[in-house]
């Protein structure tokens, strides 16, 4: 199985292997790592864990695996918001994520739905821009947090569009959605998992889709391509990542592994296709193009959000 790694893969792991979660159980990111930290455990003969460390908008955690050793004992599940775009957010963060981490894995890719409240009277993305002109001001866009993926695709869809809305950031997708529903905001951006149960039940209502094509879970839901916003596809990361220093075969072998299971159909299937996500198997080399590209990206995003954390 690992015969083709060199000297520190094939003595390694010795000892349980720690996958941190900087966000509470439950969320993506935490269903992601137990999904994979189980059939890893089985690859590998030793027990690959997740622990949640949450807090401080998942910087907490980040910071820990961070400041880590690099020995592969210690790998984080993390995602654009810490890894991209905090460096441009934050006036202070205590971990540089180019110096202090090194990709090793892309997981999937989550496909950000467009979500109003059932009863706005808007049914398309050009009749929500039209609602929004009318009320200029008026109306309130919900995020999960400051600096989130959410926060930056509705400030860069505001600015895109002309229109122009009030940021109230919550501390997760469920308070997001609740909000939503009681009437607190108009528009949020959030991946499909959470929201799904509620778009299908008509308690909520999506606009669009930034995936380049449209969901098999919701094939009616239009793509933003389709609905007129030419090129604004706003599909989130998850990936997994290591202190930097960590040996170069342990990452090789831990990527290799990770991709056979991201193209095992029955896994896929299970973790994955299931949840309206997208697998994206890549190289370390190709993951590291990808953040590179990304990490500008989301510069170009903080600037248009006008957000900043002292």
């Amino acid at each position: 199985m690992l015969c083709s790694a060199n000297a520190a893969a094939q003595t390694w792991p010795t000892r349980t292997v720690t996958i941190i979660v900087p966000a509470a159980a439950g969320g993506l990111v935490d269903v992601l790592s137990r999904a994979v930290a189980e059939p890893l455990s089985q690859i590998f003969g030793q027990r690959f864990i997740v622990e949640n460390k949450a807090g401080a908008s998942l910087i907490i955690g980040t910071q820990h695996v961070a400041r880590a050793a690099p020995d592969g004992y210690t790998l984080v599940t993390n995602t654009v918001g810490p890894i991209s775009a905090y460096p441009y957010l934050y006036s202070k963060l205590p971990y540089d994520p180019q110096k202090d981490l090194t990709p090793v894995a892309m997981l999937v890719f989550a496909s950000q739905l467009f979500i109003v409240p059932a009863n706005l009277p808007a049914n398309n993305i050009r009749e929500f821009i039209a609602h929004a002109k009318a009320n200029g001001g008026k109306l309130n866009y919900g995020s999960v947090g400051i600096g989130s993926a959410s926060h930056l695709l509705m400030a860069q869809f505001s600015n895109r569009t002309g229109i122009e809305m009030t940021h109230v950031a919550y501390k997760g997708n469920t308070p997001a959605q609740a909000a939503m529903m009681a009437g607190e905001v108009q528009a949020v951006f959030l991946s499909m998992q959470g929201p799904l149960p509620l778009i299908r039940s008509g308690r909520l209502k999506a606009l669009a889709i930034g995936a380049p094509n449209p969901s098999t879970l919701l094939p009616d839901i239009p793509t933003l391509n389709e609905s007129g916003l030419n090129g604004f596809e706003n599909q989130v990361w998850f990936g997994m990542l290591a202190p930097t220093g960590t040996p170069k075969d342990i990452v090789q072998a831990l990527n290799r592994e990770i991709n056979k299971l991201l193209n095992d159909p029955g896994f896929r299937e299970r973790w994955i296709t299931s949840q309206g996500l997208d697998a994206a198997p890549m190289s370390v080399e190709q993951f590291h193009a990808y953040l590179n590209k990304n990490r500008e990206e989301m510069q170009h995003m903080v600037k248009i959000s006008g957000a900043k954390v002292e």
